[in-house]
């Protein structure tokens, strides 16, 4: 699930900043994320990235809704499609 419409569906109160994923400003990678790869959420000083763990920790915050099923099967099948598109998003 698209993290944006996880975080309206969570009714949480969230500012986006959109990065550009090919042409990054040099902060994001210092005081963002050193991979330089997005989703990143942060919440007060603290900053997760990565998007299956951000899917994971939006899950243990949060009531409600969950990103992650709680059936195995179709968890892992989540996990191959993040995986996939991580790859296709990012071929490097």
């Amino acid at each position: 699930m698209n993290l944006y419409c996880y975080a309206h569906a969570l009714f949480f109160r969230h500012e986006t900043v959109n990065i550009h994923t090919h042409d990054k400003p040099e902060w994001f990678a210092q005081k963002v994320n050193p991979l330089g790869k997005v989703p990143v959420i942060q919440l007060d000083d603290r900053i997760v990235f990565d998007s299956k763990i951000v899917n994971g920790y939006l899950d243990a915050t949060y009531p409600g809704p969950k990103v992650v099923p709680s059936d195995p099967f179709l968890a892992a099948q989540g996990q191959m499609i993040l995986e996939l598109w991580e790859r296709v998003s990012y071929p490097h």
